[in-house]
C-alpha cells in the first residue's frame, strides 16, 4: 500500500520523537553532555586460561625463562618482545609482541600491573599451605569456585552477589542518570548482580548498541527508509499500470 508525503513525515517525526524519549530514559543525551572528568571502571573478566607467563616476561632475566620454556617450545623470543621498566624494581620486562596498545599506556603511566594474586582468604606460602596450617579457599584448584571467587570477592563460601553489583549498589544514589549503574555485553554472570541493582545486558559482539536497544513498534530508520523506497517504487508501477488500463479502455 503507498503511503503519502504526509504519512511518511508523521512516520518519520514519531520515530524520530520516540527515539529521543528513549535516550532521555536511558539517560544517554546526559551521558554525552557530561563534563570531561566523567570516569567508567572497565571490568574484562577472562572466563579461559591465560598464559601470564607469556604475557609479562622478565626482560633483564630472560635466560631464566627461556631455560623453563625453551624446552617446551613456548618461549618468545627476546628480540620480538616489547620492553617496559618497572623502576621500584630496578629491572626491566617485557610484553607479549601483539600487545603494542598496552605498551603504549604503560609508557604514558595509564597502565599498572597487579602480578600473583589470587582469592586467597589470608596470606598463604607454601609451608602452610603443605602443613595445613592455612585456610584456604573453598574448593581450591576447582576452575569453575575460582571464577566465582574471583567475581564475588568470596573465597571461604558461596556468594550470591558480585563486587560488580555491590559496588553499584552503593554508587546507586550518586548516579544521577537513569541510565543504569553497571552495564554488562556478556549476559548477566554474577559479578554483575547486586542486591538492589540490576545491570543493563547487551548481547556480546557483534551484537551492536542500536540492535541491542531497538524500539519496540519502530523500525530502525534505514530499514523505514528502505521500506518507504519499496513501497514508492510499487506504488509508481501501480499508477503506471493504472494508467494503462485506463488509456486501453
Amino acid at each position: 500500500m503507498a503511503i503519502t508525503r504526509r504519512q511518511f513525515m508523521w512516520m518519520s517525526l514519531g520515530a524520530l520523537g520516540a527515539a529521543t524519549l528513549s535516550f532521555e530514559r536511558f539517560g544517554l543525551l546526559q551521558a554525552l553532555a557530561q563534563s570531561r572528568d566523567y570516569k567508567a571502571l572497565v571490568c574484562i573478566f577472562l572466563f579461559g586460561g591465560n598464559d601470564a607467563g607469556n604475557m609479562i616476561i622478565p626482560y633483564d632475566d630472560y635466560a631464566d625463562y627461556a631455560l623453563i620454556r625453551q624446552g617446551a617450545g613456548l618461549a618468545i623470543p627476546q628480540s620480538t618482545l616489547l620492553p617496559i621498566s618497572v623502576p621500584r624494581l630496578g629491572s626491566r620486562f617485557a610484553l607479549h609482541p601483539s600487545l603494542t596498545g598496552l605498551q603504549q599506556l604503560w609508557l604514558q603511566g595509564k597502565l599498572a600491573a597487579v602480578c600473583n594474586v589470587g582469592p586467597l582468604i589470608e596470606p598463604t606460602n607454601r609451608d602452610s599451605y603443605i602443613n595445613g596450617t592455612a585456610h584456604l579457599p573453598l574448593n581450591l584448584f576447582s576452575h569453575s569456585d575460582q571464577q566465582n571467587q574471583w567475581q564475588t570477592s568470596v573465597a571461604n563460601g558461596t556468594g550470591s552477589s558480585g563486587w560488580g553489583g555491590r559496588t553499584a549498589d552503593r554508587l546507586a544514589n550518586q548516579n544521577s542518570s537513569a541510565l543504569p549503574v553497571i552495564v554488562s555485553v556478556a549476559g548477566t554472570p554474577i559479578f554483575v548482580t547486586g542486591q538492589t541493582e540490576t545491570p543493563l545486558a547487551i548481547a556480546a559482539a557483534p551484537t551492536v548498541p542500536n540492535a541491542a536497544l531497538k524500539l519496540d513498534g519502530f523500525p530502525n530508520p534505514p530499514d523505514m527508509i528502505r521500506a518507504t523506497s519499496r513501497r514508492r517504487n510499487c506504488s509508481r508501477k501501480t499508477r503506471t499500470s493504472h494508467l494503462s488500463a485506463v488509456q486501453a479502455g
